[in-house]
């Protein structure tokens, strides 16, 4: 069952949404109490949305982070998918109801499209089993070995 945590919900999930936030999104230790503070602050000011996936013993098995967001060359709404954590392995039935939830919250907030980014190999095929069709690529050079 997946649920929408309110921003008063948020404080009690935080060590299980932090926990996930920052393994899904890759955020590097040096970077943690930004990356968290800014987070919570969205979450708690409703700019950010929490869901979370309880097993039928009300155990947390997956958190997503998404964000209501503007397309900036058309101007319409599109729920953007932040990062996803899954503390345990589920189904591809279980995703599918989860992204079929998403899609009709996503309906009901006035957007036209749903949006995301992974790595996750996993997560790529899963979604594109449901009929997500890749936008494009986001690519990125780290340049601390990069001298002058």
């Amino acid at each position: 069952m997946i649920i929408r945590l309110i921003s008063t919900q948020i404080p009690q999930f935080w060590d299980v949404i932090k926990y996930g936030a920052v393994r899904a999104d890759g955020v590097q230790k040096d970077n943690n109490e930004f990356y968290l503070n800014e987070l919570l602050l969205d979450l708690l000011n409703d700019k950010a949305q929490c869901f979370i996936r309880l097993s039928p013993e009300r155990d947390v098995q997956a958190v997503m982070i998404t964000r209501i967001s503007y397309d900036k060359f058309t101007g319409k709404k599109y729920l953007f998918f932040q990062n996803l954590f899954s503390f345990s392995l589920v189904s591809d039935s279980e995703w599918q109801s989860d992204f079929i939830y998403m899609c009709k919250y996503a309906k009901q907030a006035d957007c036209e499209r749903v949006s995301f980014e992974s790595s996750n190999n996993r997560i790529i095929e899963l979604t594109t089993r449901l009929g997500c069709q890749e936008s494009f690529r986001t690519l990125s050079f780290d340049l601390g070995g990069v001298n002058g």
